[in-house]
């Protein structure tokens, strides 16, 4: 269960959540959208049902799915579950904007109404409690924008959404440019849209998302919106699982195919740099995994942290987060965090080639 100080947190108007969320695109297996690897490993219905009945059993009440997710898999797994179980409190963040099916952009009408009323009966439920947008692009010169505002809107007045959220600044997309791009149009969505909460990466081998300077924790704090964080282990990086002189794998359709820091160099840098933490706070994944969640839960109480998973295992491995972090330990952690991210700066080569889903 969640340790007692992990008290429910405010998403949107009448919603509050437990502060760690599941976040179910693991569980959705290898997935190819536009011709692009956006999925996971394969993974058994059986493993995954296991881990989403442990992730109820455990408290979490917040589960993030999105139509690409093994296009409506991991929608339909959780559904499932959803049917079977007594899940009073249980809500569900989905999301959609990046498949398109046979519309010409995913926010053309009446496309994102479609994908919606889909998610919604793969999922077995009347209303999405919240709906995140998956991209800030909306077409040259942003043409589909407007068709979905009006979409947004019927949605909320009919009920079948009751908040909407947007991502925020993708920092890994390119050039400079193209950041200050990205970011003039999150604050052009931002003030269109007027959304619930923005969601964005939290993993600590990332750059701090800024926002003409402003940090995003302080931005949605500042604007009354919540943020929701995702990938607080950097995709498992953080875990100390993989080992450099055996790099991990992936089949075709999982997206960690072709990202640089599953390899060396940057995989001996990761596994280096965590020296320390085990050193201080134990050898074991588990260990890794604490500080790793506890280093993004303990931001204030207007955020809220997705972690994904696959297995039964891996959830019992979230929920063991022990005690708070003293102040002297989140600045050991962050101070560790931030020497790998500049050493993998040092060696050149992104986390990916290409912007992930």
């Amino acid at each position: 269960m969640l340790p007692s100080d992990l008290t429910s947190r405010h998403l949107a108007p009448g919603l509050s959540v437990k502060p760690l969320a599941m976040g179910c695109w693991p569980i959705g297996g290898p997935t190819v959208n536009r011709g692009r690897p956006v999925g996971w490993s394969p993974v058994e219905d059986r493993v995954a049902l296991d881990g989403l009945r442990a992730s109820l059993e455990h408290g979490a009440n917040l589960f993030h799915v999105a139509d690409v997710f093994g296009h409506g898999r991991s929608e339909r797994l959780l559904g499932q579950v959803l049917k079977q179980t007594s899940c009073v409190g249980v809500r569900i963040a989905g999301t959609t904007g990046y498949v398109h099916g046979t519309a010409p952009h995913p926010y053309a009408v009446p496309h994102l109404r479609h994908q919606v009323e889909q998610s919604l009966a793969n999922l077995g439920v009347v209303s999405l409690d919240l709906l995140l947008l998956h991209t800030l692009d909306f077409g040259p010169g942003a043409r589909y924008l407007e068709d979905a505002l009006v979409q947004l809107d019927a949605l909320r007045e009919s009920g079948l959404v009751r908040a909407v959220g947007i991502r925020g600044p993708h920092l890994q997309a390119g050039s400079q440019q193209d950041l200050h791009g990205i970011t003039r149009a999150f604050l052009d969505a931002f003030a269109l849209v007027n959304p619930d909460t923005v969601w964005s990466r939290a993993s600590p081998l990332s750059p701090p998302v800024l926002i003409d300077g402003e940090d995003i924790v302080g931005f949605t704090a500042r604007h009354g919106a919540s943020l929701i964080l995702t990938e607080p282990l950097a995709q498992g990086l953080l875990t100390g699982k993989h080992h450099p002189l055996a790099p991990p794998l992936f089949q075709p359709g999982d997206h960690r195919r072709h990202m640089n820091w599953y390899q060396n160099p940057g995989l001996r840098i990761i596994t280096e740099g965590l020296i320390p933490l085990r050193e201080r706070f134990g050898e074991q994944p588990s260990d890794l995994i604490r500080v790793a969640l506890r280093h993004s839960l303990q931001q204030p109480d207007h955020t809220v942290v997705v972690a994904g998973f696959t297995s039964e295992a891996q959830v019992k491995d979230l929920f063991r987060l022990g005690d708070p972090l003293t102040d002297d330990e989140l600045q050991f952690a962050t101070a560790v965090y931030t020497r790998i991210r500049e050493q993998l700066n040092e060696a050149g080569g992104s986390h990916r080639h290409q912007l992930t889903i």
